[in-house]
């Protein structure tokens, strides 16, 4: 009996814990944008992390000063133009 709930319970860990191959496609994910291999791509990355500190902290902005951007018909004509119609 004991040998039997040995081999249940090491059956219900490995239904459990999370494939191999997600994490480890995820490490070489993460490694690769931390070891850029290219000039290229060390400007991408760079490019890239300053975009999103900029939207975070546009997003903490508008949330903690309980702005709302005001994006009528009115506006969109004003900044774009008047829609064409066919």
């Amino acid at each position: 009996m004991d040998a039997y709930l040995a081999r249940s319970s090491t059956n219900e860990r490995s239904a459990v814990s999370p494939p191999r191959p997600i994490l480890s496609s995820l490490r070489a994910f993460l490694a690769a944008a931390v070891r850029p291999p290219s000039a290229l791509a060390r400007a991408i990355v760079i490019v890239l992390a300053v975009k999103l500190v900029a939207v975070a902290t546009m997003a903490v902005y508008f949330h903690y000063a309980k702005q709302h951007v005001a994006a009528n018909a009115a506006v969109v004509d004003r900044l774009l133009g008047p829609a064409s119609l066919p």
